[in-house]
């Protein structure tokens, strides 16, 4: 039953850190089109506005969703090879995590 407990557990916080480095992704890219073809640009502007509409809600539910909504959508994020980059980096971050909250 314990160790029941903690996978689910890491794979909450591991969901969540999933979700995040997507929106922060995204929000990147955003970042970098705006700065490369100026504000004043009509198709950057759209294409940031879009992606921005896709990231904020990964990072708000990442942020400020519940455990079970936080799972399901980094389950449905989908299963492309470029998440496979995502998914080892979340991994990294989810298990120094676990190792600094288990020391204190």
């Amino acid at each position: 039953m314990g160790s029941r407990r903690k996978r689910e557990e890491f794979d909450e916080l591991l969901s969540r850190v999933l979700l995040f480095l997507l929106g922060s992704a995204l929000i990147a890219v955003v970042a970098g089109v705006l700065y490369r073809e100026g504000s004043d640009s009509e198709p950057a502007v759209a294409i940031g506005f879009v992606l921005m509409t896709i990231a904020s809600p990964l990072i708000f539910v990442s942020i400020f969703g519940s455990k079970i909504r936080a799972q399901k959508w980094a389950n449905n994020t989908g299963s492309h090879e470029i998440l496979i980059l995502f998914f080892l980096i979340a991994w990294a971050i989810s298990y120094l995590l676990k190792k600094a909250l288990r020391k204190t």
